[in-house]
């Protein structure tokens, strides 16, 4: 039988041993809000994509899409399709919500749907036998769509072609290439673009008049993240390229594409950028989780390494999530300065203790031991190379 010792309140919140969870009294959770969350919510997803207030939503792109009204720390299924079902593309404006699919089972397999704002609600706006490479809305709940070559708009009953011969790679022989695209506040377009067959067309290029004319603003880099605010402010993410002999990085434009600053943090894969509260900088490279806050300090490390990352957004006025379906959940309800999460899973827990100087350590069935500096709310793995993954007991 497992050995545990006694443990304080606040880590009694959630235990689980062999399958069984054993819940504290609600009164206890309330009072340490961010502890064990990951033991306490679902596993993680691929995407995530941030509406009104505290409103998200999410998808591992397996048929369901999911909403939080609390900031993540509770989801249930608005929209519901077989596993075999591929959800490509999710995105948010606001209350607006669009989501294509492709669906095995129709004659034609790809599929457009907007939300309608409550669960299992969805109207049906595209069918069709070929995929957009993307598609966006904007805050009046105007979907637009990248669709070999052109951008075509839904005017709520047809789809029509705003623009054709695009400046930039929709296409990668057959296969539609998805790019990183962002509807800003001010309703510009920005998209970038890292597939292209020259450097003339790696980039960003953004558009001020819903898709109709466009414009090269960043050159020079392939751009797989960007990120768009008020009054021209763009951040882009830029991975190393071999192609260019580019080692990419992270850029920051104040007007609107005319002046750019690097950041740093090149020869990584940046999938993410976001802007936080006060100034702070988040981004994903490598699957990390890093923060920028002024040039003194640079990037510091948020995440420990071995968990990839996929999804990364800022939720008001100071939350940060980062999300994947392997690596879980893992936030910060303070900027970045102290985050809680998805270093152990719940379904893992086997056994944990307090150690003499007030430690936590947690052991795991596969993912070795675990301790905590933070009373449960962050955890960080072992290092000791001897350690095995299966942990029965710690006293």
């Amino acid at each position: 039988m497992t050995r545990l010792k006694f443990l304080p309140s606040k880590m009694r919140l959630l235990i689980a041993i062999v399958g069984f969870i054993v819940l504290a009294p609600r009164g206890a959770f309330a009072q340490y809000p961010l502890s064990w969350q990951d033991i306490a919510s679902s596993p993680g997803y691929d995407v995530i994509r941030k509406g009104n207030g505290d409103s998200l939503f999410a998808t591992n792109g397996r048929g369901v899409v999911y909403l939080s009204t609390d900031a993540g720390f509770n989801w249930s299924g608005i929209l519901g399709y077989p596993s075999s079902t591929t959800i490509y593309d999710l995105q948010v404006n606001g209350s607006h919500v669009a989501a294509s699919l492709y669906y095995p089972p129709a004659n034609l397999h790809y599929q457009g749907y907007v939300w309608n704002g409550t669960p299992n609600d969805w109207t049906r706006i595209y069918i069709g036998s070929f995929p957009f490479s993307n598609i966006v809305i904007d805050s009046f709940g105007t979907v637009f769509g990248i669709l070999f070559g052109s951008v075509e708009m839904f005017d709520g009953s047809t789809w029509y072609t705003v623009s054709q011969n695009l400046p930039f790679p929709t296409l990668s022989g057959f296969t539609p290439i998805t790019l990183p695209i962002v509807i800003d506040r001010d309703e510009n377009f920005i998209v970038g673009t890292d597939s292209a067959g020259d450097l003339t067309q790696v980039g960003v290029y953004v558009s001020r008049d819903t898709g109709k004319t466009w414009d090269q603003i960043f050159a020079d880099y392939g751009v797989t993240a960007v990120s768009g605010a008020l009054r021209g402010r763009i951040l882009v993410g830029a991975s190393p390229n071999p192609n260019f002999t580019s080692t990419g990085g992270v850029f920051v434009s104040a007007d609107s594409g005319k002046s750019w600053k690097g950041l740093g943090l090149t020869d990584k894969q940046i999938t993410s950028v976001v802007e936080g509260s006060r100034g702070a900088i988040f981004a994903l490279g490598d699957g990390v989780v890093y923060k920028y806050t002024d040039s003194s300090q640079g990037w510091e490390q948020e995440s420990i390494g071995g968990l990839a990352y996929q999804s990364l957004i800022t939720v008001p006025p100071t939350t940060v999530i980062a999300s994947s379906e392997s690596a879980g959940i893992i936030r910060s309800a303070d900027n970045g300065s102290v985050w809680a999460g998805a270093e152990i899973r719940g379904k893992d827990v086997f056994c944990i203790a307090e150690t003499d100087s007030g430690d936590y350590v947690c052991g795991t069935l596969g993912s070795g031991l675990y301790r905590s500096l933070y009373g449960g709310n962050s955890w960080v793995n072992s290092e000791r190379p001897s350690l095995c993954d299966y942990i029965y007991t710690v006293t």
